[in-house]
């Protein structure tokens, strides 16, 4: 639903300089075709990579521009990196500072996430993030613990506990998720998943559009199951997928062709 009637194009390039250096860009448009209004998204970064750590820093220009021709601007500086403190402790860090403290685009606050990783077994890892954003709309404090795991070839679970706490209220919501791919030959493969959304405690609050949730989280409860399969040769490939969605507001049945 939050994809109706909306047009995207873009690109994302990365150049490595050699062995730990790479840098790299991404450009795109998002337009909404129903309402007129246009996002224009600009992003350089360089990224400094070796056995153990990396760490990135970049610059991101984000204009929305609403169909009454208002206009609301991230200018952004971002840094960030991740560091292996042992064999299974891995910790991460990213900050979004917004530089100018006025029109800030709504999903493009300023941001800061921490996060821990610990590798409980060689297919299973135990997680936990903290996100805190501020924004001219609105001030959000984000937790996320969970696991994921591949129990076995092809295979990845994941199911994790979310506590959100805005000026709107707080809510209190479990996300738990399976997929499993298999490579049938050397050109044909499958993949099938499930996940799932379930809201446990929600307090009043609005939203600004109810088809578009918020920028970190979900706005209602949902059980997706899917199926895909892919063909490569040696020069193209083809790619399909259906998909049962049963959500709080719409049943949908969708299908996904590419080649």
């Amino acid at each position: 639903g939050t994809e109706s009637g909306t047009r995207k194009y873009g690109g994302d390039l990365t150049y490595r300089l050699n062995q730990p250096w790479s840098v790299g860009g991404e450009v795109f448009r998002q337009e909404n075709l129903s309402t007129g209004a246009v996002r224009d998204m600009a992003e350089l970064r360089g990224r400094y990579a070796m056995p153990g750590y990396e760490v990135f820093a970049g610059l991101r220009h984000v204009e929305d521009t609403l169909g009454t021709g208002e206009a609301h601007r991230s200018e952004q500086l971002f840094v960030g990196g991740k560091y292996q403190f042992t064999e299974r402790l891995t910790g991460r860090i990213q900050h979004d500072q917004t530089l100018s403290s006025t029109d800030q685009s709504v999903d493009y606050p300023t941001r800061t996430t921490v996060g821990l990783d610990y590798r409980v077994t060689k297919d299973t890892t135990v997680f936990a993030d903290q996100e805190l954003t501020r924004g001219d709309s609105a001030d959000t404090a984000t937790t996320r613990v969970g696991f994921r795991s591949a129990p076995w070839t092809g295979a990845q679970i994941g199911s994790t506990m979310e506590q959100q706490t805005t000026e709107n209220g707080s809510r209190l919501f479990a996300t738990t998720g399976l997929k499993q791919s298999w490579q049938i030959t050397k050109r044909w493969s499958a993949d099938t998943g499930m996940d799932r959304s379930a809201t446990i405690r929600q307090t009043d609050g609005y939203t600004m559009n109810a088809s578009v949730p918020p920028a970190s989280g979900g706005t209602e409860d949902f059980t997706a199951v899917y199926l895909g399969a892919a063909y490569r040769a040696d020069t193209w490939s083809w790619t399909g997928r259906i998909e049962n969605r049963h959500a709080d507001s719409e049943d949908k049945v969708s299908t996904y062709l590419g080649a």
